[in-house]
């Protein structure tokens, strides 16, 4: 799977804007934000794309990067 700079960019953005707050409503946000398009990726792209990251980081990050999934397929 090719994960493009602009996807890198925009992951980055996002993570920026997303600091310091609760791991919960973080979830909900991005959730929400894929769901609509508003990321100008698929639902189905972006689990894609977690999860080819999930084995780069570490089980905390994991499990974060897992409950969003979860999350994305209700």
């Amino acid at each position: 799977m090719n994960i493009s700079n602009q996807d890198l960019k925009n992951m980055q953005r996002i993570a920026q804007e997303m600091q310091g707050k609760p791991e919960n409503e973080v979830i909900e946000e991005l959730s929400q934000m894929i769901k609509s398009g508003q990321l100008g990726v698929s639902t189905q792209r972006a689990i894609e794309m977690l999860k080819t990251m999930a084995p780069m980081l570490d089980q905390s990050q994991r499990r974060k990067i897992q409950k969003l999934i979860n999350r994305l397929m209700q």
